[in-house]
C-alpha cells in the first residue's frame, strides 16, 4: 500500500475487509468512528486535554514537547506494541488521527522503528467520515426500496432477517423502534449510527431491490435522515398478515423471554427485578396515549403476569396483557396511520410467503 491513502481509495477499502486503527483519544472514538474499528490511542483522555491545555497557553513547541514527555519510555514501549498487536495483518490495516495530521505521522513514524509501516488515512477521520455520510446520500436517492410493513408483532423484522439485499435498521440502530423497543446495551451515538448505517449498505446490490422494515424516522434516540425517512414512506409495500395468536407469540418470544435474558445476562440476580422495572415504567411512559382506564386495565395485567412469572416461573399470563396492548393501543393506532396515509400495497401474506414474494422480486422474476 502507499505511505498515504487518497479520499478516492477509501470507499472500496471501507466495503473490504480493512482494519483501521484509530490513534485518537477515547472520547473521540466514542462520539464517531468507523465501525469495527480499533482504538488504540496516541494519548488518553487526561494526556490530550493536558497537552490541548498546553498548546493554549504556551503554543505548538511545547505542546509537542509535552506530548513527547508524557508518552516515552515503557508508556511509548506499550502504545508501539498495541499498534503492532492490532496490525495482525499489515497489508489489510489503515491507521487514522483527527485529520490525517500529526498524531497519526507520529504514530505511522513509531511504528516504523518498530520495522512495520502501515499508511495512513489523508484527512483522518474527518475524511472517513465525510465519505462515509456520502455513501448514506448516494444510498438514500439511488436506492429501490420495498418496505414491509404490518402491524406490531407480526414479525416485520424476521422477514427482514430471512431477505436477501435486505437492511435492518432496528439491529444497527440496537433498538426495536418501539416505547418498549430499548435494549440492555446502549444505542451507538447518531454519527456511529450513521456510520455503521453506511457501512451496511456498501454491501447492498444497489441493482436489485433494497428490503427495509417500515420505520419512523426515529428509532428511539438515533434517527433517520429525512430523506431516508421519506422514500421508506412512500416506496411500494408488502404487507405481512398474521394472526394475533401469532403476534402475540412474537411479543412473547422477542420482549418478555428474549429480553429477559438479555437483563438476566447483564445484571445476574437482579436481571428479572431491572426488566421489572423497565417494562412496567415503559408502559407509563405511553399512559397518556393510552388513557387512564386502558393504562391502568394493562398496567395490572402486566405486574399480574410479572408476579405470576415470579412465583410459579409460568409466562401464560403474559398473553393477557400483550393482547391488550396489541388489540386496544397498538391496532388502533395503526388503522389511524394507515387510513391517514395508505400505501401502495404489492403483495400480502404470511411470513413464508412474503419472504418467497421478495425472494422472487429480487431475483428479478417478478
Amino acid at each position: 500500500m502507499p505511505d498515504r491513502i487518497t479520499p478516492d481509495q477509501l470507499l472500496p477499502l471501507l466495503a473490504a475487509d480493512t482494519t483501521f486503527i484509530d490513534v485518537r483519544a477515547p472520547i473521540e472514538f466514542a462520539q464517531g468512528h468507523v465501525p469495527g474499528a480499533l482504538n488504540r490511542p496516541l494519548m488518553t483522555d487526561d494526556e490530550r486535554h493536558r497537552v490541548g491545555l498546553c498548546y493554549k497557553q504556551q503554543g505548538q513547541k511545547a505542546a509537542v514537547a509535552l506530548g513527547h514527555k508524557l508518552v516515552s519510555g515503557e508508556v511509548k514501549a506499550a502504545r508501539v506494541q498495541a499498534w503492532l498487536e492490532a496490525a495482525a495483518q499489515p497489508d489489510k490495516t489503515l491507521l487514522y488521527c483527527a485529520r490525517g495530521g500529526m498524531r497519526s505521522s507520529i504514530s505511522q513514524s513509531w511504528m516504523h522503528e518498530a520495522g512495520l509501516d502501515l499508511p495512513l488515512v489523508q484527512g483522518g477521520y474527518k475524511t472517513l467520515r465525510h465519505t462515509l455520510m456520502a455513501q448514506n446520500a448516494r444510498f438514500d436517492d439511488t436506492a429501490d426500496c420495498i418496505v414491509v410493513a404490518g402491524r406490531t408483532g407480526a414479525g416485520k423484522t424476521k422477514v427482514i432477517e430471512a431477505s436477501g439485499n435486505a437492511l435492518d435498521l432496528e439491529a444497527l440502530a440496537n433498538h426495536r423502534g418501539s416505547a418498549f423497543g430499548r435494549r440492555t446495551t446502549a444505542q451507538p451515538s447518531q454519527a456511529n449510527f450513521e456510520n455503521a448505517l453506511a457501512m451496511a449498505t456498501l454491501h447492498i446490490d444497489l441493482q436489485r431491490p433494497v428490503v427495509l422494515e417500515d420505520e419512523s424516522r426515529n428509532i428511539g434516540s438515533v434517527h433517520l435522515s429525512q430523506r431516508l425517512a421519506e422514500r421508506i414512506k412512500t416506496a411500494p409495500v408488502v404487507m405481512l398478515d398474521v394472526s394475533m395468536a401469532e403476534r402475540v407469540e412474537v411479543i412473547l418470544q422477542d420482549y418478555v423471554i428474549g429480553l429477559q435474558a438479555e437483563y438476566r445476562q447483564q445484571f445476574g440476580a437482579d436481571g428479572f427485578a431491572r426488566y421489572r422495572d423497565y417494562m412496567e415504567g415503559a408502559l407509563a411512559r405511553v399512559s397518556r396515549r393510552l388513557g387512564g382506564l386502558l393504562y391502568q386495565r394493562i398496567d395490572d395485567e402486566l405486574r399480574f403476569a410479572l408476579q405470576h412469572q415470579a412465583a410459579t416461573g409460568a409466562l401464560d399470563a403474559h398473553g393477557v396483557w400483550i393482547e391488550s396492548l396489541l388489540r386496544d393501543y397498538y391496532d388502533r393506532m395503526y388503522d389511524y396511520q394507515w387510513h391517514k396515509s395508505p400505501r401502495d400495497v404489492l403483495f400480502s401474506g404470511g411470513r413464508q410467503e412474503l419472504i418467497a414474494y421478495l425472494n422472487e422480486r429480487q431475483n428479478g422474476n417478478s
